[in-house]
């Protein structure tokens, strides 16, 4: 993978290392802006049911904004369009890694997989608050569409159902305080989205790989927890995330290894500049 795919991936992939963005209660009515450096080192799975996997370690930019209608904590960003005291229709992104086929035991010999952004509305609504407002529970349905990118060409590659749950602690800002939170979401991909990653055309088929239509539906699961320990001008972080496609439509296709796996990361950052 070319340098530039990796740290375009690492942006997605940190994202869970950082607090979260704010609930649909407490948006803020002023901007304020937190800028610095980070690396951060993460190991995933090349694509989900893939038997092999990837370690990555790269500096990233520390970028945690918040306004009335965009919130970004360290490249996990929410576009806020409406908002009231319990709910709030955002803008949604996901995105997975390019994949160099000839790396990867299932894929060997069939084309590369593009670098995939994901993008759409979300509808976020505040299901549970604890009395101190620090602990929340947050009901959250996208509906993307996934683009694949090939230099400055850009392809559809399908659309993603994914509603999950966000369970976020969030203690008062200040020098030293700590945030985590845990995500359940579960997958549903339409046809098109499938076929792309577990499809194999006859072209491509062998003995031990038959040719193989992906059908659309149900795509598994994932549950994550990520944590952020703030100490004055540093911000330690770490996540992992299980995914499980047992069940899956496409839990046949020749091109899924294993049914599980897991995903983990470690990040460190220095804030350089903080403005209100």
């Amino acid at each position: 993978m070319n340098s530039h795919r990796h740290a375009a991936f690492l942006l997605l992939l940190i994202a869970p290392l950082a607090a979260r963005a704010d609930a649909p209660g407490q948006l803020p009515s002023t901007s304020s802006l937190e800028l610095g450096i980070g690396v951060g080192f993460v190991r995933y799975p090349d694509y989900p049911g893939a038997i092999e996997t990837r370690n990555l370690t790269l500096p990233f930019p520390y970028v945690v904004l918040h306004n009335p209608h965009l919130s970004v904590n360290n490249n996990r960003v929410r576009g806020i369009v409406l908002a009231s005291s319990n709910w709030s229709l955002d803008v949604d992104f996901s995105g997975q890694p390019y994949v160099e086929s000839d790396r990867t035991r299932e894929r060997l010999g069939m084309p590369d997989l593009d670098w995939l952004g994901q993008a759409g509305p979300a509808f976020r609504y505040l299901a549970w608050e604890d009395a101190t407002g620090a602990t929340e529970l947050d009901a959250v349905i996208p509906v993307r569409v996934a683009v694949g990118a090939q230099g400055l060409t850009l392809h559809h590659r399908g659309w993603v159902f994914a509603p999950r749950l966000e369970l976020d602690h969030n203690l008062p800002d200040g020098p030293d305080h700590l945030n985590w939170d845990v995500n359940l979401t579960t997958v549903f991909d339409d046809r098109s989205y499938n076929q792309y990653y577990y499809g194999v055309a006859p072209e491509f088929a062998t003995a031990s790989r038959p040719a193989y239509t992906a059908p659309g539906g149900y795509a598994g699961y994932r549950a994550e927890f990520g944590l952020s320990l703030h100490r004055g001008d540093l911000v330690y972080g770490a996540f992992v995330n299980y995914t499980s496609l047992h069940g899956a439509a496409f839990i046949a296709s020749p091109l899924v290894g294993r049914g599980d796996g897991f995903s983990f990361g470690l990040s460190l950052s220095w804030i350089l500049r903080r403005s209100d």
